[in-house]
């Protein structure tokens, strides 16, 4: 494989780097280091001392990637809610509970 998929965000600085291009490495992360990312970027805007400049850019960043999430886990869900309905088309949680 021609990229790496082990993303060391801790050189990160925002105010240094094109959002537009730099969000083009998400594409080759996986869920929980999108995850993770966004933690840390909740971090970062936690922060007094970051400033307005550096934490507007995080947020589009962290916007971008909550997004991204998000639309994972819809996709799962449905795909989960797919393998849990049984051949009536019924949606089983558990043997003797269903939903409708």
């Amino acid at each position: 494989m021609w990229f790496n998929t082990n993303f060391n965000f801790s050189f990160y600085n925002p105010s240094t780097i094109d959002t537009h291009s730099f969000f083009g490495i998400f594409f080759h992360m996986n869920f929980e280091d999108k995850l993770k990312r966004l933690e840390e970027i909740v971090h970062l805007l936690e922060d007094e001392k970051t400033p307005l400049e550096e934490a507007l850019k995080l947020f589009e960043e962290g916007n971008a990637l909550f997004k991204e999430l998000k639309a994972y886990l819809k996709k799962a869900e449905e795909k989960i809610e797919i393998l849990m309905k049984d051949q009536m088309g019924t949606l089983t949680t558990d043997e003797d509970e269903e939903v409708s």
